[in-house]
């Protein structure tokens, strides 16, 4: 009876945990949150993403609408008419009145015309020199998306190694409300026991109190970081995701002069500004071309139905016409020469843009190697940092629990082991953020190794 009782009220409290769960928490689904998975999710599903892939797909059709001018143009005209009030007249053809007069329609109740033509652009400087612009645009667009493609990849791995960051900073200061409470929670046995005055007491419950607010702040923090991973990968607030630890693999690189030739060659930005120019480029003899003569060749075919007086039929006609027509421009004024003037102007200026943005990159994987090679010291640093202050907080409880260290030295120690620890996740977070943004200055975060070391649930 005993048993039956128990497994009704194990039931029941089962059930009323479930009752009383947010509706919100049973609808969600689970994501897989590995970096893997999610990057491969994120370059499919980001919004902006999918902007920028449009903006790709209009510049393509760009491109074959002015190589459209370049293929012949073929027309189909066709026409009917139905004449519903046909003329006619009587003709006698017996002078002697023995046969009555012939009725003669003057038009065919049914008309018909058809007509094929077509049009071929046999010479035209402007026309073939604006498809060779449109292709220099087009490789352009090509290097935009994956510029990107990259900058996305880029910010996602940065967001994302920020709230693994995060977590870890949230669980350091769990474990410190948990330890300052086990610590209070000690106190206060011993004071009912004479064993601590009140002073160590309430310093106890200060220390508590003091850590609950860090946590929570963590926390918040933390779950924006989700947030916005959410909203980067197009789910829902609701979708319970779940994010690991990661590391991305980067060769050594000593030689700078190296890292320089890398960008150069792989920084999709420096192909699209050199396609930008080269299209500004073809754009000045594309005007140039403006005082060259142009040649287009035509055909027509028709067909269509004349009515016969006499016959009172429809005869079928078909004619047929071709030709060469020539344009030769003379004069326009200075139209031309003002198009020239300012084409070059606007190669001048995409030349020149095309030269800052190189320098700009050699800066910009100069300064990401810099900041990779102190993160990794600073890391470092961080990282013997944390193994004394474990050592030292270790050597402190053993102090204070045979009454030869302080209530102070130990709440010191403990402090500065937190510290430690968080300062180890901030200096992990910004050694994988500095690689992030070195693989992405040299040109190579398309192809990002990546390490998926744990999944710690979160």
């Amino acid at each position: 009876m005993s048993l039956r009782t128990t497994g009704l009220s194990g039931a029941v409290l089962i059930f009323i945990f479930l009752i009383t769960l947010p509706l919100d928490y049973l609808l969600a689904s689970a994501f897989d949150g590995s970096v893997k998975k999610s990057l491969n999710h994120l370059l499919e599903n980001n919004r902006d993403f999918k902007k920028s892939t449009a903006d790709w797909k209009v510049a393509r059709q760009n491109v074959r609408s002015a190589s459209s001018a370049a293929f012949p143009s073929i027309n189909f005209d066709g026409g009917f008419t139905r004449l519903g009030n046909i003329q006619s007249f009587s003709f006698d053809q017996d002078e002697n009145d023995n046969e009555p007069p012939v009725e003669l329609d003057v038009a065919s109740e049914n008309m018909y015309k058809a007509t094929l033509s077509i049009q071929q652009q046999l010479f035209s400087g402007r026309v073939f020199g604006a498809i060779r612009v449109a292709k220099s645009y087009q490789q352009a667009a090509d290097a935009q998306i994956l510029v990107a493609n990259n900058r996305l990849i880029r910010d996602y791995l940065t967001a994302y190694a920020l709230a693994e960051m995060l977590s870890s900073i949230k669980d350091v200061n769990e474990q410190m409300v948990e330890y300052t409470r086990s610590h209070f929670e000690e106190a206060k046995l011993l004071h009912e026991i004479g064993a601590t005055d009140n002073y160590a007491l309430l310093r106890a419950e200060v220390e508590h109190l003091n850590s609950i607010p860090a946590y929570r702040e963590s926390e918040k923090s933390y779950r924006a970081a989700l947030s916005h991973l959410k909203l980067m990968l197009d789910l829902d607030e609701s979708d319970i995701l779940s994010i690991g630890s990661f590391d991305v693999w980067l060769e050594p690189q000593d030689d700078q002069e190296l890292l320089y030739m890398r960008a150069e060659r792989n920084r999709p930005e420096i192909v699209g500004a050199e396609n930008i120019a080269e299209a500004y480029k073809r754009a000045i003899m594309v005007f140039r071309a403006g005082r060259l003569p142009s040649v287009s060749g035509f055909g027509n075919y028709e067909r269509q139905n004349q009515w016969d007086l006499f016959s009172q039929k429809d005869i079928w006609n078909n004619s047929w016409t071709a030709g060469i027509n020539i344009r030769i421009p003379i004069f326009n004024g200075y139209a031309t020469s003002a198009q020239i003037q300012k084409g070059r102007l606007d190669y001048a200026k995409a030349s020149e843009d095309e030269s800052i943005l190189k320098d700009a990159i050699r800066n910009e994987v100069q300064l990401a190697n810099d900041d990779y090679i102190r993160s990794s010291a600073d890391f470092e640093a961080w990282f013997r940092n944390v193994d004394l202050a474990s050592e030292g907080f270790e050597i402190a409880q053993l102090r204070w629990s045979s009454g030869d260290g302080s209530e102070l030295e130990l709440r010191d120690a403990r402090i500065a082991l937190q510290s430690a620890k968080a300062n180890l996740s901030r200096a992990n977070f910004d050694k994988l953020r500095a690689k992030i943004e070195l693989l992405f200055a040299i040109g190579l975060i398309e192809n990002v190794v990546i390490i998926e070391t744990q999944n710690n649930g979160k």
